[in-house]
């Protein structure tokens, strides 16, 4: 399982930082031949994923 931590500092994604952001990453447009082909339809909820994702961190509260 990938590390889903700090992704807020992670410039961007995949093994050849072909990828921008968290949105563009969920975004089914990238087609399904893509590497790591997990999406999300809707816009609303790549968004709220992506808010998500970003904040899960290293540091204990």
């Amino acid at each position: 399982m990938p590390l889903l931590l700090d992704l807020a500092r992670k410039p961007n994604f995949l093994h050849d930082n072909s990828v921008p952001n968290l949105d563009k990453l969920l975004d089914p447009a990238r087609g399904n031949s893509a590497p790591h082909p997990f999406y999300v339809r809707s816009r609303m909820q790549r968004a709220d994923l992506a808010i998500y994702l970003r904040g899960l961190d290293t540091q204990s509260r």
